[in-house]
């Protein structure tokens, strides 16, 4: 098998390549106008940036990024180890033996990766010295063979939860509004119990990476390089979200026999492979399937900080040694596209959604509208944007973040679980089993057919064990065996009328707060 070639410049690029836009953090003395940019750039236009030279910052923490810092203060965390070669993962491994073995794994031309024979792995990250022949305790004798194959792995530790001193660095160099939990981030809004955990550290060698990808739930995708050996980059393909039809038709698994899927007519076929997260893009692969979508292509050294917009798919290949950290931020934008454009799509592939959007936005107007009225009772002892950081950006922004907010909230969370009287079919409701659980508890149940969020209302199965349905999956016939027997539950002890209450009530919280009808109500005038 060839080797793969992969990119090592952003210069003299071809279409349908082209260089990803940079931009020099030590340009922008006031963080507003970078914040207008990534706007500008990544939300409305929904193109990739690149925020670079974040490490020739004087409050760049090199001491805490350097590897054998990481060996110290957390080398005796347990992780696992995916083997790109084997495609298998080593569970259960220090990071301190991890860091030890891929500072000395011998690096092959850090420009092109090489496929792998698999021959015997070993399940234990170890370096054996073959100058002198010697083996650790507790292993048997000694191989030279399998000791050079342990040597050229390929080894990757993704999702390494990020330490509380690793944090603390990270919040010395990136700007404010692009934090996790920031004031841009609506994740700071939910309950600490419902967020799952995004902040992350990817530490690999030559020919580690991650196949092509969207964020979960449609996020904002941020991913700093923080530590590099000499010579070593990462090199990402992004392709903008509208290109979907196009890598979906393109990327696709192989029958058996090794053809392709194929309409009658001849095209491809569009297949949920894409979403698999097991796709890869080579550039060769652009020319034999005729694949011509542009592709920003980013050659990520130390310290250069990619910010992914929300939806586009994204993947990174690695060269020599280097250590990443990555989070995600959700912000109204994002959860337009994740409840209209990615949710309905993992419902298709029965994919779990994990980030609680639909709670997300309930908490976001909640959230927001206990500031402005905190703002409102301190009698301008703050200023208004003191008070709401999310007008920090400015409140045009604010005010359409409100608007899509409120969309949502009434069109993908309230308007499902409505359930009209239909008084000659017996329709309304009553019957309906309240469960009765107390705050954040009340957003935690999940469908077992698709897998969704259930927000309020779903069916259950008392004759299975623990058994539940959403609402859309149940109005589409599916069911377990006892479809006769499934009776409507209610998550919360709250009343439709008062979720309702909460969208009318943020509406004449904003417009009095900026003494105008700014906001305008949909659900009051229908």
């Amino acid at each position: 098998m060839p080797k793969i070639s992969i990119f090592e410049s952003e210069e003299n690029l071809h279409f349908p390549f082209v260089a990803v836009d940079r931009v020099d953090i030590k340009m922008f003395d006031d963080m507003t106008v970078l914040q207008k940019r990534i706007h500008q750039q990544c939300v409305v236009e929904g193109k990739p940036l690149v925020i670079s030279n974040m490490h020739t910052l004087s409050n760049w923490k090199s001491d805490v990024f350097d590897l054998n810092h990481l060996m110290r203060e957390s080398g005796g965390t347990i992780i696992d180890v995916f083997d790109s070669k084997d495609k298998k993962i080593i569970k259960n491994q220090k990071l301190a033996d991890f860091i030890q073995v891929v500072n000395t794994v011998e690096e092959p031309d850090c420009n092109t990766v090489e496929p792998f024979d698999p021959g015997a792995p070993d399940d234990v990250l170890t370096v054996e010295d073959e100058r002198t022949n010697t083996k650790p305790q507790g292993r048997g004798r000694f191989n030279k063979k399998r000791t050079s194959l342990r040597k050229k792995r390929a080894l990757y530790a993704k999702d390494i939860s990020c330490s509380k001193i690793y944090q603390e660095a990270l919040h010395t160099v990136v700007p404010e509004f692009l934090l996790p939990l920031g004031s841009q981030d609506l994740f700071a809004c939910l309950d600490k119990s419902l967020r799952a955990e995004n902040l992350m550290c990817y530490l690999g060698n030559n020919g580690t990476g991650t196949p092509l990808h969207r964020d979960i739930c449609g996020t904002f995708g941020h991913n700093m390089m923080t530590y590099a050996n000499p010579g070593a980059y990462a090199e990402w393909y992004i392709v903008e979200r509208h290109h979907r039809k196009a890598l979906s038709q393109a990327l696709q698994p192989r029958k058996t026999n090794g053809e392709e899927l194929r309409q009658s007519n001849g095209k491809r076929v569009m297949s949920s492979f894409l979403e698999s997260d097991r796709a890869w893009i080579f550039q060769n692969m652009y020319k034999n399937l005729d694949l011509n979508v542009k592709t920003h292509v980013v050659i990520q050294r130390l310290g250069d900080l990619v910010l992914i917009p929300s939806l586009c798919y994204h993947q990174v290949r690695n060269a020599g040694v280097s250590m990443k950290v990555a989070w995600n931020r959700s912000t109204a934008h994002t959860l337009r596209l994740a409840l209209e454009d990615q949710l309905p799509i993992y419902r298709k592939i029965v994919r779990p959604e994990i980030y609680r959007c639909k709670a997300m936005v309930l908490y976001t107007l909640r959230k927001w509208m206990d500031t402005i009225t905190s703002y409102q009772l301190a009698k301008g002892k703050k200023s208004i944007a003191q008070a709401l950081p999310t007008l920090l950006q400015n409140k045009n922004v604010f005010l359409e973040d409100c608007r899509i907010l409120l969309h949502l909230y009434e069109t993908q969370v309230i308007a499902p679980e409505i359930i009209e009287s239909i008084e000659l079919e017996g329709v309304d409701c009553s019957g309906i089993v309240l469960d009765n659980r107390s705050g954040y508890d009340a957003y935690t149940s999940t469908c077992d057919f698709c897998q969704c969020d259930i927000f309020y209302r779903y069916y259950h199965c008392d004759m299975c064990e623990g058994y539940d349905l959403c609402l859309d999956c149940y109005s589409q016939g599916r069911s377990c065996q006892h479809m006769d027997q499934m009776v409507m539950h209610q998550c919360s002890a709250e009343t439709l009328e008062e979720y309702l209450g909460v969208y009318t009530n943020f509406i004449q919280c904003v417009n009095k707060v900026f003494n105008e009808k700014c906001l305008f109500s949909r659900l009051t005038s229908e």
